[in-house]
């Protein structure tokens, strides 16, 4: 990269290469983290901005504090954040809080249990040169040292491996433009979870593009560490999945990941059903609901196992018990969802 000469008021003169100089504009980047008693998480999420080579005077951080009680606000303002304080709604009106106190053409939301890379707010704002990018992010990663669970969970994420248009991003880890977020209304406070899925239909709907970017790399240790966290984690997430799957027509790649929590519902019921009316409608029922749910967890099964391809048999019975709590865990959201309190091992 060139070597930076001078900044002022956002613009910075470079060394083109060739002896000559060019204006380079820095925009202004507000990273928003929502939080709450998140003391454990913030430290390391605040040194890996730190760690970031972006411009001191073009970025700062808000955190959005929910009530914690375990000192996140002291150390947020020990590590250089503002903090602001929301008392109450869902995860995505502390986003929308952090947002209009934020004072960036930028608006980066990462949350409190990640990592980002030392290219994190680079990628981010240069993403924006394009003038029709309204959201840029990345899938996140699990954590190198991270449980069985957390690495065969992390084969469920279809990772961009170069920058590509993508339907959605999630919210943990994701930069979106200002004025594209604004002209939307911001995140939908009415949802408790897929207000990310939410926000990039509305957002490409309005003409923006949403784009995946490798180089915002981010690191999550709060994926689900055991087969019951992932259970409850996707009984929490997919309470609002079909409801925000219908605000537009779903394409043709949406309809698996629709039906199989209402595939898996009556595979279950099917089942249940089954055994208590076994002396009277014999095996045959309780066969057929064992097939179905065969094929929906044989399906997630698939996908896991094919990112990367492998033929370890510990990894595919690994994936089939992964397959197994997601499959139960959505199903389970369609009849009885889960507030995020029950949700293991993570933060807003």
């Amino acid at each position: 990269p060139s070597a930076v000469l001078a900044e002022a008021g956002g613009v910075q003169m470079t060394d083109a290469g060739d002896g000559t100089a060019e204006s380079v504009r820095v925009p202004f980047i507000s990273v928003v983290i929502p939080v709450r008693n998140g003391a454990r998480y913030l430290p390391v999420l605040l040194n890996s901005l730190a760690a970031n080579q972006y411009p001191a005077d073009r970025h700062e951080i808000v955190v959005a504090d929910h009530s914690s009680n375990d000192g996140t606000a002291a150390i947020a303002r020990t590590g250089g954040a503002r903090v602001i304080s929301v008392h109450r709604g869902p995860v995505s009106a502390v986003r929308n809080a952090g947002a209009r106190a934020a004072g960036g053409s930028v608006l980066g939301f990462v949350d409190v249990d990640h990592e980002i890379g030392p290219e994190w707010l680079s990628a981010a704002t240069a993403a924006f040169n394009s003038p029709d990018v309204g959201v840029v992010g990345d899938l996140c990663r699990a954590p190198s040292d991270g449980t069985w669970v957390q690495q065969t969970f992390d084969r469920l994420r279809a990772r961009a491996t170069r920058a590509k248009d993508v339907s959605w991003l999630g919210s943990g880890n994701m930069a979106v433009r200002r004025e594209a977020f604004e002209a939307v209304g911001g995140f939908d406070e009415s949802l408790e979870v897929c207000e990310d899925v939410d926000l990039c239909q509305r957002m490409r709907a309005a003409g923006w593009r949403v784009r995946a970017e490798p180089l915002m790399r981010n690191v999550h240790f709060g994926d689900p560490r055991s087969l019951g966290d992932v259970v409850r984690g996707e009984r929490w997430r997919g309470r609002d999945n079909l409801r925000v799957s219908f605000r537009e027509r779903p394409p043709l790649r949406a309809w698996p990941g629709i039906l199989t929590p209402v595939l898996a519902l009556a595979g279950l019921t099917g089942l249940s059903g089954s055994v208590v009316l076994a002396p009277w409608l014999g095996i045959k029922p309780a066969l057929a609901a064992i097939v179905l749910l065969a094929v929906v967890v044989g399906v997630r099964t698939s996908v896991m196992i094919t990112r990367p391809p492998t033929a370890n048999p510990i990894v595919w019975l690994r994936a089939v018990a992964v397959a197994a709590a997601f499959e139960l865990g959505r199903a389970l959201a369609l009849v009885a969802g889960a507030s995020h309190a029950t949700r293991s091992g993570s933060e807003p």
